[in-house]
């Protein structure tokens, strides 16, 4: 299903369409949904270094750009057709087409956004990577994702529309991203989850001190 929106205009597409299907059930199912761009601009500050770990069409730069102003912007991403877009679109940042292990050994950065990222990756070791990587190479983490519900038959109606509309590979629940915190070294420095159903998380990381 991914490859459906490898191309940028498909990407942004998806979201228009899914976000207007949405949009009368969210007010009503979560009582704080929360916008990813205005954590953004609360948590990063004018002048710092930042990496977009999976920078899709560099749509959170464009918010960084907005509401924070100067910052020094790295944007990683696996698909070529993102990162030629990206750099298309905005030449004053810089995008990278490689995985996060390259960058990691020379660069270092005052924050990592990990956005909608986790939940495409092929396993929960490789998510656990991620966030060791993230946060050895960064002071703080700004993560985002999905959360899968334990109310039934909410879980079997998530499943299909993620399949449907992301194509993602594994949802977790809040307490396996707690687990994977701990396995990582990890400290959640402030958290907030979607109410009163469990649908969207988002947390600030660091890493555990020795």
């Amino acid at each position: 299903m991914e490859i459906l929106f490898n191309s940028p205009r498909l990407y942004r597409a998806k979201f228009f369409f899914t976000g207007a299907l949405t949009s009368i059930v969210k007010p009503i199912c979560f009582r704080n949904h929360f916008r990813f761009r205005e954590i953004l601009a609360e948590r990063i500050r004018p002048g710092e270094t930042v990496c977009e770990i999976g920078c899709g069409d560099g749509e959170n730069y464009r918010f960084l750009l907005a509401d924070v102003g100067n910052i020094s912007f790295t944007g990683l991403d696996l698909n070529p057709h993102m990162i030629e877009h990206c750099r298309a679109r905005h030449p004053e940042a810089r995008w990278v087409c490689c995985n996060l292990a390259e960058v990691a050994e020379t660069q270092r950065f005052d924050a990592c956004v990990v956005c909608n990222v986790l939940h495409h990756l092929n396993s929960r070791k490789d998510a656990l990577t991620v966030l060791q990587t993230a946060t050895r190479i960064s002071r703080r983490l700004l993560l985002c994702e999905p959360l899968q519900s334990d109310i039934w038959p909410l879980p079997l109606l998530k499943r299909l529309y993620w399949t449907l509309t992301d194509g993602g590979n594994f949802y977790m629940r809040l307490e396996e991203f707690h687990a994977i915190f701990a396995e990582a070294h990890v400290t959640v420095d402030w958290e907030m989850a979607s109410e009163p159903l469990h649908h969207f998380y988002v947390c600030q990381l660091s890493r555990m001190q020795d």
